[in-house]
């Protein structure tokens, strides 16, 4: 430690652009390399020698693993880092004197948040549905709203008291100090576009209020309450259009679940011609990839080879009520060859069947988790009605 001390009190700069360089590596890795074999390989179609691609593999399904390994490396490294530079508590924002103060103007900051989320909602009524949040059920919401509110206070701790603090030794001017904390903490929210804005101009608001006060407890609990509004009210809108608000501020790239991933592929011979209203059995081929045990006959989470209609531009999706089962238990690594009954629909046309597999989450349950949303690359067969 000693070393590390001489390094701070000989250049500061340099100490904390390490501290910049070392953070902002943990975000990238997190994000980006724990799942590069998923949204790289799996869904990008990237080529890369097999050893390879087994290692990317082993990582992403283990990345739990790794995930926890990062934690507790960065709790590891904040801790150095207030061992070093021994800030006061009151500079890094972890006080109580001014909360009232500060409380006052970071309650200003979330009302003009919760007034434009309330004007979008009012002037995109078709594109919006609260429903879609309320039938999650009130542990799931009480949950968010506890899981928004302790992310605030982290994301809010890393934000000012690490990337701002860091960046005042490194600038003069604490405008621009703080800027570069927001476009930081924009970055870090790539590639979803809205969100970087939203964060950039949030992340900004709060380096300035850091500037004024320095009490992160404020700042924390008005992060989390814009964050619940913007994920119910705000990003739902603007980022799905459709109300349902689970993906819309997913950052990184898409990272999969390793329990749900699976490789479809159709053993028929040629095009799909299935008369008005009738009925066909395709053959599919269901390769499990993941980590778990895919079950038709489970007591709980049964799983089952489906479909979903879509028109020839991939417009309008509607999901069947077919259910075909798998025949057999696969477990990772296996096999089965499945007859997938597919119905046509009444008016002819050209359409597209995309197969997917569903999981009941019990055998009471009249709702299916659907692979699509978690992860698995569907196929996509040409069909036609005559």
């Amino acid at each position: 430690m000693a070393w590390l001390e001489r390094l701070y009190e000989r250049d500061p700069k340099r100490f904390a652009l390490c501290q910049l360089a070392f953070l902002l590596g943990a975000i990238f890795i997190y994000l980006w390399v724990l799942p590069v074999w998923y949204w790289a390989i799996y869904l990008g179609g990237i080529t890369v020698p097999r050893g390879l691609s087994d290692f990317l593999y082993w990582i992403w399904v283990n990345q739990r693993v790794f995930r926890t390994v990062l934690i507790v490396l960065l709790i590891v490294f904040l801790w150095v880092s207030y061992y070093v530079r021994r800030d006061p508590f009151k500079d890094l924002g972890i006080r109580t004197d001014n909360l009232l103060a500060s409380g006052r103007e970071c309650l200003a900051v979330a009302l003009v948040f919760i007034a434009s989320a309330v004007a979008v909602v009012l002037s995109f009524p078709q594109s919006f549905s609260f429903d879609e949040y309320l039938a999650r059920g009130p542990y799931v919401i009480f949950g968010d709203m506890l899981e928004g509110l302790l992310s605030g206070f982290m994301q809010q701790f890393l934000l000012q008291s690490m990337f701002l603090v860091c960046a005042l030794q490194i600038f003069r001017r604490p405008l621009t100090a703080a800027f570069v904390s927001a476009l930081i903490f924009s970055l870090a929210h790539a590639p979803n576009v809205r969100l970087m804005a939203l964060t950039f101009v949030f992340g900004l608001l709060c380096c300035l209020l850091f500037l004024r006060h320095r009490n992160i407890i404020a700042l924390g609990i008005t992060h989390g309450v814009v964050k619940e509004v913007v994920r119910v009210l705000f990003a739902s809108v603007i980022a799905t259009k459709t109300g349902y608000y689970d993906y819309n501020l997913r950052v990184g790239p898409p990272a999969g679940r390793p329990d749900y991933l699976g490789h479809l592929e159709y053993r028929g011979d040629g095009p799909l011609e299935i008369p008005q209203a009738g009925q066909k059995r395709i053959p599919i081929s269901v390769t499990n990839i993941g980590s778990s045990m895919w079950d038709s006959d489970a007591e709980t989470g049964p799983v089952f080879l489906s479909y979903h209609l879509l028109d020839a531009a991939k417009a309008k999706r509607v999901f069947s009520k077919v259910l075909a089962p798998l025949g057999k238990r696969i477990g990772p690594g296996e096999s089965a060859l499945v007859d997938l009954p597919v119905e046509a629909p009444s008016t002819p046309g050209d359409y597209l069947v995309e197969v997917d597999l569903v999981e009941q989450p019990d055998a009471n349950a009249g709702w299916f988790y659907h692979f699509r949303s978690r992860g698995l690359k569907t196929i996509y067969l040409p069909m036609t009605s005559r």
